[in-house]
Formats: C-alpha cells, sequence, structure tokens
C-alpha cells in the first residue's frame, strides 16, 4: 500500500489528464514527506531543482557536444513527473536529492554562469505616455489587432518577452512607473516591436552585456537530449 512506503523517488513519463503543478506535502513542523512536480519539461524539472524559476528560458544554455560551446537549443515537447517520498526533511535537502536524480536519469547538471551575451537593451529616448483611453490593464495576444499596457510597470511587459523573444532582455528604461503603451499585434515580430516602441519614445537595441545565465552541462556518457 502507498501508505507503506517509507522512501521513494521516482521519475516517469507525463500523466494525462493532470496540470502541470507542484506539490508538497508538509508536517506540523513545516518538513516536506512529499513532493511531486508533474507534468514538466525537463529543463523546468531542472530549473525548480536548482532554485532557477525566475530564470528566462532565454538564459539557459546546453553545452555543444562536439565543439564545447554554450548554445541554445529548443527544448524537447515532452513532459515528465517527479516524485519524492521521504522522512520528514527540509526544502533544501529535498531539492538536493532532486538534482541527483535528475543528473542520474538525464545524464546533465546544470551551473550558473557569467557570460557575455547579445542583448535586448530598452532605453528612455523621450517617453511619451499613450493617451487612447483603453482601460487600466494589458493585453499580450496574438489574435488581437492591437495589444497594449495601461496603468501598469514596465516590468510586466519585460517578463512576458523574456518568455517569448530568443534574446534576453533587458530593462534600462530608468522608469519606475506605471506607463502606458501601444504594442503591435506579434509581440514576437521584432522590427514591428521595435518601431512601435520607437514611435512612443523608447528604444530597442541589440548590445552586448554580461549575463548570470543556466548552463546545462553533460555529466556522464548516458545523455537524455533536450
Amino acid at each position: 500500500m502507498g501508505d507503506q512506503i517509507l522512501y521513494r523517488s521516482q521519475i516517469s513519463g507525463a500523466i494525462s489528464g493532470i496540470a502541470s503543478q507542484t506539490l508538497e506535502t508538509k508536517n506540523k513542523s513545516g518538513m516536506i514527506g512529499r513532493y511531486c512536480c508533474l507534468n514538466a519539461s525537463r529543463i523546468d524539472l531542472f530549473r525548480l531543482a536548482y532554485n532557477a524559476m525566475s530564470v528566462p528560458r532565454n538564459r539557459i544554455y546546453m553545452v555543444s557536444d562536439s565543439l564545447n560551446i554554450l548554445q541554445r537549443k529548443v527544448e524537447d515537447p515532452r513532459d515528465f513527473c517527479f516524485e519524492l517520498i521521504c522522512p520528514p526533511t527540509s526544502i533544501d535537502v529535498v531539492k538536493t536529492r532532486m538534482r541527483r536524480q535528475l543528473e542520474q536519469y538525464f545524464g546533465w547538471t546544470a551551473v550558473f554562469e557569467e557570460k557575455k551575451t547579445v542583448c535586448l537593451v530598452l532605453k528612455d529616448v523621450g517617453y511619451r505616455k499613450s493617451d487612447s483611453g483603453l482601460p487600466v490593464g494589458y493585453l499580450f495576444n496574438s489574435r488581437e489587432s492591437l495589444n497594449y499596457i495601461r496603468g501598469q510597470q514596465l516590468s510586466l511587459l519585460i517578463n512576458y518577452l523574456n518568455q517569448k523573444l530568443p534574446l534576453p532582455l533587458l530593462d534600462e528604461s530608468g522608469y519606475s512607473t506605471p506607463v502606458n503603451l501601444d504594442l503591435p499585434q506579434d509581440l514576437t515580430d521584432l522590427p514591428a516591436l521595435k518601431a512601435c516602441l520607437e514611435k512612443q519614445g523608447l528604444s530597442l537595441t541589440e548590445q552586448i552585456r554580461t549575463l548570470t545565465v543556466l548552463v546545462f552541462r553533460p555529466v556522464n556518457k548516458l545523455q537524455i537530449s533536450f
């Protein structure tokens, strides 16, 4: 019976019909006895294990097998599940055990490194606040003819674009107050995005910056590709 299990760590394929989620079972002292991550990509499993969920995907690199250089790769579309059942312990110990299991199965480890990389840098060149009368809020939807952000922090847009654009986007505009911006239909269309922002007094240019990135490196000969 499941309630007789004292220790178990397992990785499985996706479970049909269940949404992607992370579950914890804690005792009265807050110690964790069961930790599950369901229907997540292998990169997200590693991000979770290394406390790197805040690292955008455009700051994740793989080591090329033949040339030993860093490169971005298209992620495998399959999802996986991870579960750990153990005597009550801290989240730090849980994450350490999770990292060990992921490394053993997938054959990769992840490390944080400083890397000079091409970035998109947003700067103020005479920002003009739009007053087109759209409601406070935002809309980021490619099915709409006009996207926008109204009365919201610029970081909302930056965080969204960093999940969609291939290059890291840095905000060097200096704006800490809410903004109003009209945006193009396709936010991943860089020429359209640059032109739209330029009309409103914000420049978006490619520049070199040193960033903290998450790098996947092989740890053994058996590697399940990403």
